[in-house]
């Protein structure tokens, strides 16, 4: 049996011993006093290295960006114009029954014209790095320089995306919902969508008139309104085709069945088949008006500002106007650091026809 032997050479009052100079080391002399050996059985390990890290990064999600997606968009603004300006022409007089033997009695039919001008604004945001932080990043396995681009981008584009929606105060940029010559409409039923949806959860087989019914009826009056508007508002040269709902009323109705006794569609299946509208959702409509609507969820909560938009998915109605989309400029570099400036610049709405889209809000 061999023994190993530490001689210590230190000046330290404790040569020759062992050193207690901790809690733990103390603690393992005791217990060696005891005959409590610790020279095997045991791994020597930090227990950090015996962690296992996912080889995956992942990145916080946000919401979609889809107004490029329901309305027409235009590219047609220079990206370096400060403003643009359409015209609209008009016919202006009408006829008139004459005597038809004086051809000098004619009525006179002429040309009315009107120009609207509207800024166009820049958006910018920026990403930075050092040589440091890319090589730091690059041992955790991240591409910094991808990321934070993508994140600029996305940071830019829910800025668009807002204005799209809502315009931005002080500059003279519309947005859809608020456009100039654009319809809002009174809610025809009785209270929030929420509140009648939820109150198919009432419903017993003695009911005379199944909640379910009743809802469905109801909410379907409220968007034929907002269609019917369209189609008189325009003389019929227009005809609506698309609904945008806010998320949390989408979702309500989507999983909402109409009668689970005899089919499996839902309440939102039935409005698109009864009204013809091609019924979608944007986030952004949640809390973009100016009316408290329905909350987050069926079991209630906060109200949200709810806006519903039924319109003619028509470039001769609405357009976003965008001057240019989303471009990065080559890094600029300051000592070890790296500085890279991004933009976009748009229109806002142009509202060609105004009344080929209405609103409705806090419903």
């Amino acid at each position: 049996m061999s023994a190993q032997v530490q001689i210590f050479t230190s000046t330290n009052p404790a040569a020759g011993g062992m050193r207690l100079d901790s809690r733990e080391s103390c603690l393992r002399a005791a217990q060696m006093m005891v005959g409590h050996r610790q020279d095997a059985g045991l791994t020597a390990a930090f227990a950090r290295s015996m962690e296992h890290r996912i080889a995956k990064v992942y990145a916080a999600e946000f919401a979609q960006y889809r107004a490029h997606e329901f309305f027409p968009t235009s590219t047609e603004i220079d990206p370096g114009a400060m403003g643009f300006t359409y015209q609209m022409i008009e016919r202006m007089g009408n006829a008139q029954v004459i005597n038809g033997g004086n051809s000098r009695d004619l009525p006179q039919i002429s040309l009315g014209g009107e120009e609207t001008q509207l800024p166009v604004i820049t958006l910018g945001a920026s990403y930075g790095f050092s040589i440091i932080e890319e090589k730091s990043a690059s041992m955790a396995g991240i591409a910094i320089e991808t990321e934070l681009a993508k994140g600029t981008r996305e940071a830019i584009e829910a800025l668009e995306e807002q204005i799209w929606c809502q315009g931005y105060a002080g500059t003279g940029i519309a947005g859809v919902i608020n456009a100039p010559g654009v319809y809002t409409l009174p809610q025809l039923s009785t209270g929030t969508w929420q509140t009648q949806i939820a109150s198919i959860a009432s419903a017993t087989t003695s009911n005379a008139t199944p909640p379910a019914v009743v809802v469905a009826q109801a909410i379907a009056a409220d968007l034929a309104s907002m269609k019917q508007a369209i189609a008189i508002g325009t003389l019929s040269r227009q005809s609506a085709t698309n609904c945008l709902l806010p998320t949390n009323l989408y979702q309500m109705l989507d999983f909402i069945p109409q009668s689970p006794a005899f089919n499996s569609k839902t309440l939102l299946t039935f409005l698109e088949e009864v009204t013809g509208l091609d019924i979608d959702e944007w986030n952004i409509l949640m809390n973009a008006g100016t009316k408290a609507g329905s909350p987050l969820s069926l079991a209630g909560g906060t109200a949200q500002n709810t806006v519903v938009v039924v319109y003619d998915k028509d470039p001769d109605v609405v357009q976003l106007m965008q001057a240019q989309s989303f471009m990065q400029l080559a890094p600029q570099m300051a000592g070890l650091q790296y500085m890279i400036p991004c933009f976009s610049r748009l229109g806002g709405v142009m509202a060609i026809r105004p009344r080929g889209l209405v609103t409705m809000f806090g419903v």
